[in-house]
């Protein structure tokens, strides 16, 4: 199993835990700037990485539901979708 493996009910559902975690360490990272953490502070350092690292995670799920909602002929999962017509071709 891959990433590839997913649902979009999966993505869907990882995407969203993925985002409460990230809104979170973007405030707590802003909460610090305010209160004047200076950027030397390990905490405030650490918080710096886990909100890149969680940026990072939320960006590659976001890439892969967007991917997955893609129809099957364009590397997706949606099987509804055909491909369109080429708009050069006749239509009756």
């Amino acid at each position: 199993m891959d990433s590839t493996s997913l649902t979009l009910e999966q993505l869907d559902k990882l995407l969203n835990g993925i985002a409460r975690n990230r809104n979170y360490t973007f405030r707590l990272v802003e909460r610090m700037n305010v209160l004047g953490f200076p950027d030397t502070e390990p905490l405030k350092a650490a918080c710096v990485r886990a909100r890149d690292a969680v940026e990072a995670l939320y960006q590659v799920a976001a890439e892969l539901e967007r991917v997955a909602k893609l129809p099957k002929w364009a590397g997706g999962q949606r099987e509804q979708e055909r491909k369109p017509r080429d708009r050069r071709a006749r239509q009756d």
